[in-house]
């Protein structure tokens, strides 16, 4: 029998930070477009493309 390996939010890990694009609970907190959120990769591809994205760089305001 084959188990698959998921990670969770309790898992350690790497985090960078994401856009929230769409509403997103995570964690007993609420997130709305326009937010950040700290996530490891995998969290975020869990949560997917349509509800976060990496966050744009500062680079633009230079």
């Amino acid at each position: 029998m084959a188990t698959r390996n998921r990670k969770t939010a309790a898992d350690p890990g790497t985090t960078a930070t994401f856009d929230v694009i769409s509403n997103l609970s995570l964690d007993n907190e609420d997130y709305a477009p326009g937010d950040t959120v700290e996530l490891t990769e995998a969290q975020a591809l869990e949560i997917g493309p349509q509800v976060v994205q990496p966050a744009k760089t500062a680079k633009a305001a230079e």
